[in-house]
């Protein structure tokens, strides 16, 4: 009986992994934006086309260090990082509070 279970499990997932790939790969907007986020540096402007939103929150990030420069410090957000309101805010947190204050957001959550 788990043998029979565990194959219908495999086939479910198998069937749901192929409906993501024609999902993704279906249309050119999604195979675009799969191929800026893996590498958004080749976004065929170098750096200033699409790729530039995902860049700058990646700078902010690694600008933060271990403690961060210091809440309200952020360079990113000042027209660097564009919609830096959205879901890029994190990128703002990890910039302002580091690693170690990201983290502790995360924990929050």
């Amino acid at each position: 009986m788990n043998m029979i279970l565990g194959k219908k499990q495999l086939i479910l997932a198998s069937l749901v992994v192929a409906l993501g790939m024609v999902g993704i790969f279906g249309t050119e907007y999604r195979r675009e934006r799969l191929m800026v986020f893996l590498n958004p540096w080749n976004d065929g402007e170098g750096g200033y086309g699409n790729g530039y939103q995902l860049i700058h929150s990646l700078y902010a990030l690694a600008g933060g260090g271990l403690f961060g420069v210091g809440l309200g410090n952020s360079h990113e957000k000042y027209l660097y990082l564009t919609q830096a309101d959205t879901d890029f805010i994190f990128a703002i947190i990890g910039e302002e509070l580091g690693l170690v204050g990201a983290a502790v957001v995360i924990a929050l959550f």
